[in-house]
């Protein structure tokens, strides 16, 4: 009896394409659930001058976004990351913002009257001749930041961070309650302000909170606090690599490395390189430096000079790598045979219950 011809799967929606025609295609993407819209990658595309008005991109995290003179009106972005993005001449009236995280992005003359930017993350961003009149920036990380030129018209500076490199419109004078990032010595670090480096796996959670995007770090979390992880690894001079379980696929494990230069890469079995290098490290690779930070099997401040080196870098995948990250592999499966002694580093989920 022949055996039937399994159905070729559907074509996979060019999600980017869709959201290109405007409105319509806007509809089509907030109709589906948060878990698949975050689950699409957008970084490719080109939005520039598109109608996104009203669009649901809360919790969305895209690295380099192309939006220039995008319509972003009444758009949700709360908890949403726009890393890196060229956003010059958007409009972001009437939009939610709360905890948006957009560094390193551009935003030169941006429209973002009234916003609601509590909390937002806004690191190296550049809003040079942006009109910020009566936003609302409470709490907001402001290092770095460029607002040469900017309306700053009744905008709410209250518990702010920013440092000595972020740039104020000619004659601005910072309001009181701003904080100075290295104003005071940090218990959890040794030293102030650049210098600074972690001394417990309190300053590493620290500094990973501050460098790294919400949304990567809510992942991370809820994989440490959801059960118990192990972490096959190997710590030598200048390079820590590990072997960390999948969260969503128990049979499917990933081998992750970063040197002391900032490298860093995540990969499967099959060499297939980790979904979630987007720009920096995976929860594969952040939960295989606390987990060892936290066992005293890594230091502290080696794994922070590590995790800063790797700012602002993309992932690296080269023939070097990919021998680097089989070998970790092949040993691994060695050990799941009982062929060789490695024994993992356990995670237990009540030591991050606080984090």
């Amino acid at each position: 009896m022949a055996t039937k011809k399994k159905a070729a799967p559907p074509p996979e929606t060019d999600w980017g394409g869709v959201l290109r025609t405007g409105r319509e295609g806007v509809a089509r993407w907030n109709g589906r659930s948060e878990t698949a819209r975050q689950m699409t990658r957008l970084g490719r595309g080109d939005y520039a001058s598109c109608d996104l008005s009203g669009i649901d991109f809360s919790g969305q995290s895209v690295l380099s976004f192309r939006g220039a003179r995008v319509n972003f009106a009444g758009a949700k972005l709360t908890r949403g990351s726009l890393i890196e993005a060229d956003l010059r001449g958007a409009d972001f009236t009437g939009a939610e913002m709360t905890k948006f995280c957009a560094r390193n992005a551009d935003l030169t003359g941006a429209k973002l009257p009234g916003v609601v930017l509590k909390g937002g993350r806004l690191v190296g961003a550049k809003f040079v001749g942006a009109d910020l009149s009566d936003a609302d920036l409470t709490g907001a990380d402001l290092s770095g930041a460029d607002f040469t030129d900017a309306n700053l018209t009744g905008t709410v500076l209250a518990e702010l961070v920013f440092d000595q490199t972020t740039k104020w419109p000619e004659g601005f004078e910072v309001p009181p309650g701003a904080k100075w990032a290295p104003e005071a010595p940090d218990p959890r670090f040794d030293g102030v302000g650049e210098a600074a480096v972690a001394v417990n796996v309190n300053g590493l959670l620290a500094r990973l909170s501050r460098v790294i995007d919400a949304n990567r770090m809510t992942r991370v979390k809820e994989m440490l606090q959801g059960g118990t992880n192990q972490l096959f690894s190997e710590i030598e001079p200048g390079l820590v690599r590990g072997v960390v379980r999948s969260q969503r696929e128990p049979d499917l494990v990933y081998s992750c490395l970063i040197r002391s230069d900032g490298t860093y890469t995540c990969a499967t079995p099959n060499l297939a390189e980790c979904l979630g290098l987007r720009g920096e490290p995976c929860k594969h690779l952040l939960v295989l430096l606390i987990g060892l930070t936290k066992a005293d099997r890594l230091d502290a401040g080696t794994a922070d000079r590590y995790v800063v080196a790797a700012g602002g870098k993309k992932h690296t995948w080269n023939a070097d790598l990919e021998n680097e990250v089989s070998d970790t592999l092949l040993r691994y499966k060695g050990a799941e045979a009982g062929e060789i002694d490695w024994r993992p580093t356990e995670t237990v989920p009540e030591d991050f219950y606080a984090m």
